[in-house]
């Protein structure tokens, strides 16, 4: 078994505690905060916003800043599930200085809930994650105490850094060739006897780490797992993309899904099914029964059983 953890859980945990930290913690679903800036808006003058261009550490952001904005308008450019998606990659322009392709305009407030960062593409989790700890260390110097929060909670979840996970990294294809290769020289080191499946790691030298540097012989074992052909690490990584056993590698890869995903879904679609029949507790567990019993009387829907 591969220990694939919820990657949109891993950012959420971290999220909620700087947020936490910058807005204390919340009694109850709704952020008051949130909630007076909505009760508010008709009465908020919208032209009159800041962005981190007018912060007094904006010169140690911009280049960080640069590279989301422009990470943001390609993720414009392909289909968003949601509106609140496209909202929030058209804020996170505006804020980090940036104008988006339609022009600058804030939408009335709308759901108070807790927002939830649905990073999906597993084959880039350790480069991302890798990053993700070289900006919070580098964000020291900007913000200790939301720095030092946001570290605490992702050093706790360093699935995708392991031994073994780093191996979908072969699959990403923002790494260079070069990087590549060194990945490929480094299954020749002899892994730990114990693989963890989640890694400790040094914060004072995570600027010297490369993704070649959580490689080793364990990282086979990915392959061993899903039954995936490591033939093509005999051949140039040149040729990995013209390559079938690569090809169809990083199919497998691409289809992997968390199992957690699939209930949660199920659970949230059943919620809203009870909310739309009915508020009153005692009737929603008689549907839930209701429910119960039609599945045992209609298992599928083919019709032999509907006509029994």
């Amino acid at each position: 078994m591969l220990w694939f953890a919820c990657r949109h859980h891993i950012m959420e945990i971290m999220l909620s505690g700087v947020v936490d930290q910058s807005l204390a913690p919340s009694s109850g679903p709704d952020i008051q905060l949130f909630k007076r800036f909505k009760n508010s808006w008709d009465s908020i003058d919208q032209s009159d916003f800041k962005t981190i261009t007018d912060d007094a550490e904006a010169n140690i952001l911009a280049e960080v800043a640069a590279d989301r904005i422009s990470f943001a308008k390609k993720q414009l450019q392909v289909h968003q599930p949601r509106d609140d998606y496209k909202e929030m990659l058209n804020l996170t322009i505006i804020f980090l200085g940036g104008v988006p392709e339609k022009g600058v305009s804030f939408r009335r407030p709308a759901g108070l809930h807790r927002a939830r960062w649905m990073a999906r593409a597993f084959q880039s989790a350790p480069r991302n994650d890798l990053q993700l700890l070289k900006d919070l260390k580098a964000f020291e110097s900007v913000n200790k105490n939301l720095a030092t929060i946001a570290l605490k909670k992702i050093l706790n979840h360093l699935w995708y850094l392991s031994e073994e996970l780093v191996s979908l990294a072969f699959f990403d294809d923002e790494l260079s060739v070069q990087e590549k290769k060194k990945m490929v020289e480094a299954l020749k080191i002899e892994g730990t006897h114990d693989c963890l499946k989640r890694i400790n790691l040094d914060m004072a030298t995570i600027h010297e780490k490369n993704i070649e540097n959580f490689v080793s012989s364990n990282s086979l074992k990915f392959f061993q797992v899903l039954g995936i052909s490591s033939d093509f690490f005999y051949k140039d990584v040149e040729t990995w993309n013209e390559d079938p056993d690569y090809i169809a590698a990083k199919n497998i890869v691409h289809s992997l899904r968390v199992v957690n995903d699939i209930a949660e879904r199920g659970v949230a679609l059943m919620e809203e099914y009870n909310k739309l029949i009915t508020t009153n507790e005692e009737q929603k567990q008689y549907l839930l029964l209701l429910v119960k019993e039609y599945r045992k009387k209609y298992p599928n829907t083919n019709k032999s059983t509907l006509a029994s």
